[in-house]
């Protein structure tokens, strides 16, 4: 069986465009998603013609087999995330401007500061909001768990980072 992998799309619809086609040329018999469908910092990104969360989250959804949640969807869904690192989210966390969660989140926590408006609407939010944190496959051949992060912060909400760890990336045969 071969499983394409695919994560951080963060609303760039031409760039899934092309991993579904490329899923496609490689004859991947199932597609998971490792998250952060949506969500647009622009600090980090400047593909702003053309992004939409609906339209990611639409394809996600016709093309993935698995769907787990990363920090982007949890944050845009107003979802806390079930790892924190000690940290204790104020109730009205979605309600703080950007200044007030960056005071509040003290580095622990992600407080998403230029993060972009999205086109989502209450249906794909229900539908992220829905969204498991990890999946372990019981009707799979082998072991696997699939999240956006790693142990215990598997929806990558916190903003320490591991040292020494090799990451898979590709196209591979199970």
């Amino acid at each position: 069986m071969k499983i394409g992998i695919i994560t951080d799309i963060h609303e760039n619809v031409s760039m899934l465009r092309e991993a579904l086609r490329l899923a496609s040329v490689h004859r991947c018999d199932e597609l998971v998603c490792l998250g952060d469908i949506v969500g647009y910092d622009r600090r980090f990104y400047s593909f702003d013609a053309g992004r939409s969360a609906k339209s990611c989250l639409y394809l996600i959804r016709s093309n993935c087999r698995w769907i787990v949640a990363g920090n982007h969807d949890l944050y845009a869904a107003a979802r806390f995330p079930s790892y924190s690192n000690g940290f204790e989210y104020p109730s009205d966390w979605f309600k703080m401007n950007s200044e007030e969660r960056k005071s509040a989140s003290r580095g622990k926590v992600w407080y998403y500061e230029k993060e972009a408006p999205n086109d989502l609407d209450e249906d794909d939010i229900s539908f992220l909001k829905s969204l498991p944190e990890y999946i372990a496959p019981p009707d799979y051949p082998i072991g696997c768990l699939f999240s956006h992060y790693l142990f215990p912060d598997l929806s990558g909400s916190t903003t320490g980072t591991l040292k020494g760890i090799t990451t898979l990336t590709g196209i591979g045969n199970l």
